[in-house]
């Protein structure tokens, strides 16, 4: 029988494993990823196929910027028991730092929105988001939040919307 943590665990793989599976085929059509790659059964790996259909290099196995948001808020939510909007922004604004292969950096290409939401952390008092993010990306991020309070769902949909805000 499944227990929580083995669900929660096993959603965390399947987001993290599916988003670095597609990520390298990301925006391509469907019958040109047939033609390239014949299934999506793996991690591909895109250079081969540069100027050929693929645009923007994009390196094989690495996930994107949601899986490492939802990361980050599960760091925060495992380390300080609450939703700690500071916390959260100092975890994220770390991971801008490093790099090329790490977080942000060149291999990562983060979602223009996501890197101006981020960046935006820094600012005092909170700042007016000048971007329109219409896709609620961010909502993802607070699956986490809904996952540690499903006793009082209440409190998880409320920190679900307050990541969600903080981030667009």
């Amino acid at each position: 029988m499944s227990t929580l943590k083995d669900k929660v665990v096993g959603s965390y793989y399947g987001m993290a494993l599916g988003n670095a599976m597609g990520l390298s085929v990301k925006s391509l059509k469907p019958e040109t990823i047939r033609q390239l790659f014949g299934s999506m059964d793996g991690f591909k790996d895109v250079s081969p196929f540069i100027g050929k259909g693929v645009k923007q290099f994009k390196m094989k196995g690495l996930y994107g910027h949601q899986t490492q948001s939802a990361l980050v808020v599960s760091d925060g939510l495992l380390k300080n028991k609450k939703v700690a909007p500071r916390k959260i922004s100092q975890l994220l604004l770390k991971m801008t730092a490093n790099g090329p292969e790490h977080y942000f950096g060149a291999f990562r290409h983060p979602g223009k929105g996501f890197f101006q939401s981020v960046s935006g952390l820094a600012e005092e008092p909170p700042r007016i988001p000048e971007h329109d993010m219409a896709d609620a990306a961010f909502l993802s991020m607070g699956i986490p939040a809904g996952l540690l309070h499903r006793e009082r769902p209440e409190v998880g949909i409320h920190l679900n919307i307050a990541i969600g805000l903080m981030m667009s």
